[in-house]
């Protein structure tokens, strides 16, 4: 069993290397001042030192070897050494009488195998260590402060560097952040644009252009529905086919602008009649149909009267030539007293329309039991009249 002094500031360091040696037995002795190696020296009287260079190179270290060794034996002394140190660490062990010097980093158990040969080399090879030299133990010094110098510089023109590096890879990621930024923020944009075309040309898929009722097409979807919450929730539903009377006089008068002009300004003023559950389109041509929710056949008819008497009372201008008036011919139909479908149901209100043109047009007619019969057999809705 030998006695074995580390020292070393770095407890990590010492702990491993420590933990090792008293498995093996050894005797162990730690220190992280230099100032106390001298005392230890002469008190204690380890087999090994061990020690880091810079730690001789920063202290009296060196001297107090030379003190021990003018009492009595000098113990075996290992340096460690950074690997940009080794040369001077060798020359440094050569004058002050080191046994061995190790490059850092080790292996634990490399070390350790290196104090257990060295504190069991015998007296002999003890003797035949040199005598520290001081003269020459300061002369490595002063090399090995050069070399830490020079170290430090280079350590400090790499951090300089690497701040540099950091800085210009910061900005080009600061950089590379805005633009990615823009870029997400240029395809959310487009997105929500096309998005927005997207529902736009939904819309007019679904929308008369003229007038901007919705058509024919979505007419029969929205039927549909209103059809199946009418039958689930036991509802009437009103629909109404509603034709503008002698249209075609109008246009061959005054003209298809006039004509169109005709067919918005009805469109809006019924438009601006309706509850919102309600919906009115334009069938075709001159007739648009609306579709009445949770009404019962006298509401309905007396919307259509409503329809009728205040379209005769529009003021239509094109041109400064006054049209009109206006007048409305209107059949109604009601679910489920009249029909149970949308088709029959456009079918009914379509030949009651068509008794009204009959019977001197600007009318409403409710469509009766004979309508219902008839209803069977009636041709398919024209688009004008």
């Amino acid at each position: 069993m030998a006695t074995i002094l580390l020292v070393d500031e770095r407890d990590a360091n010492r702990a491993v290397l420590a933990a090792l040696l008293r498995q093996k037995g050894h005797r162990l002795l730690e220190t992280a001042d230099p100032a106390e190696v001298k005392d230890i020296l002469r008190t204690e009287r380890p087999d090994v030192v061990v020690t880091d260079v810079l730690m001789v190179a920063m202290s009296a270290f060196p001297l107090a070897l030379l003190h021990a060794g003018a009492e009595g034996d000098r113990p075996c002394f290992i340096l460690t050494a950074p690997e940009y140190l080794i040369e001077e660490a060798r020359r440094l062990a050569n004058a002050s009488g080191a046994s061995h010097v190790i490059a850092k980093p080790f292996e634990p158990h490399v070390l350790l195998e290196l104090i257990s040969k060295t504190a069991a080399e015998p007296p002999a090879a003890q003797l035949e260590r040199p005598v520290p030299d001081q003269s020459a133990i300061e002369s490595h010094l002063c090399a090995i402060f050069g070399a830490v110098r020079r170290h430090v510089t280079e350590l400090e023109e790499m951090s300089r560097k690497l701040e540099l590096r950091v800085v210009e890879s910061t900005s080009q990621l600061e950089t590379a952040r805005a633009a990615l930024k823009e870029e997400v923020f240029k395809r959310l944009v487009a997105e929500e644009d096309l998005t927005q075309a997207n529902r736009h040309l939904h819309e007019q898929a679904m929308r008369d252009p003229l007038t901007g009722l919705y058509n024919r097409r979505y007419l029969m979807d929205f039927f549909e529905r209103e059809l199946h919450r009418a039958r689930r929730g036991g509802e009437r539903l009103g629909v109404m086919m509603i034709d503008i009377d002698h249209f075609k006089r109008c246009n061959d008068t005054f003209g298809h602008a006039a004509g169109d002009l005709v067919l918005s300004s009805v469109a809006k003023y019924m438009l601006s009649l309706i509850r919102g559950e309600d919906m009115l389109c334009r069938y075709g041509g001159e007739e648009f149909v609306l579709v009445q929710a949770k009404a019962s056949a006298e509401a309905v008819t007396q919307r259509a009267e409503k329809f009728r008497e205040g379209t005769k009372s529009l003021d239509i201008v094109h041109e400064g030539q006054r049209i009109g008036p206006v007048t409305l011919s209107i059949g109604i139909a009601v679910f489920p007293d009249h029909a149970a479908g949308v088709e029959s149901l456009l079918r009914v209100a379509d030949l009651a329309l068509y008794q009204a043109k009959h019977s001197g047009r600007d009318q409403v007619v409710m469509s009766g039991e004979s309508a219902t019969v008839a209803a069977a057999g009636a041709p398919q809705l024209s688009e004008g009249r």
